[in-house]
């Protein structure tokens, strides 16, 4: 009997292969490149504060270990289909499976 955590893993590759984009990953410190990395991008991720109240929107990605397995670092670069780039800044969670990273489009 397959294990609960690796139906999650399943079920999230399927969510990025289907509603994410695939682009490349830039290190600039090494210029290490990775493609074909499918990215989801939210753009209108809510910002809360310690009592749960609505204090902006921030644009946050999110993608798979299992095709990205090294930490994101601030100042790496998401390209994405047509050129559009996008910088990282924090990591803002990590689970098991995904990466989720804040991004700011240059």
């Amino acid at each position: 009997m397959p294990s609960i955590f690796a139906e999650l893993a399943q079920a999230l590759s399927v969510t990025n292969e289907v509603m994410g984009v695939p682009c490349s990953f830039m290190r600039p410190d090494d210029h290490t490149t990775i493609d074909n990395v499918m990215v989801i991008i939210n753009r209108n991720k809510k910002v809360t504060d310690e009592f749960k109240m609505i204090v902006g929107f921030r644009n946050e990605a999110n993608f798979l270990k299992s095709q990205h397995p090294r930490r994101p670092e601030p100042g790496d670069i998401i390209t994405a289909e047509g050129g559009v780039e996008w910088r990282i800044g924090d990591v803002t969670t990590e689970t098991e499976i995904k990466w989720y990273v804040d991004v700011r489009e240059t």
